[in-house]
């Protein structure tokens, strides 16, 4: 992948310590779909937020004038990426390509979850706390009314 012609899409660190982030950012081709790679050009998997087409007319003038286009698209995503410490990523961008589009969970419906914690409201409105490194859990915590 590293001499493909795809457009690109490139994630900066500056920070002096790999970082791996959920990364919020808008992709704008000309297709209906895309496919994202990385540098070994294995699929990496995006959440589109929200999609929109663009007028064509902001992009080209001509391409209104003649009329046959293929539309542009808009697509705000999310992905989730380790970037090295003081360093980028590169990712590749390829139009017309069916991605690895992640759709979102519905059965964790009153759970709040990341890397340490589980955390899930009880039916009598307390906490239920797991943690995850050392597999407690703490039940019947912050009760609220």
């Amino acid at each position: 992948m590293p001499q493909s012609d795809a457009d690109k899409l490139v994630l900066f660190n500056l920070m002096p310590w790999p970082r791996e982030e959920v990364i919020n950012t808008t992709v704008r081709l000309r297709g209906s779909q895309f496919n994202l790679r990385d540098g070994r050009g294995q699929p990496v998997p995006y959440f589109i937020r929200h999609a929109r087409e663009i007028d064509p007319g902001l992009i080209d003038r001509q391409i209104v004038h003649y009329g046959n286009y293929d539309p542009f698209m808009e697509f705000d995503i999310q992905i989730s990426q380790i970037v090295p410490s003081m360093g980028y990523r590169t990712l590749y961008i390829e139009a017309n390509q069916l991605g690895n589009v992640v759709t979102p969970k519905s059965k964790t419906e009153g759970i709040l979850e990341n890397a340490f914690w589980q955390i899930a409201l009880n039916e009598d409105g307390s906490l239920r706390l797991v943690d995850k490194d050392s597999g407690v859990r703490y039940d019947d915590r912050v009760f609220h009314n």
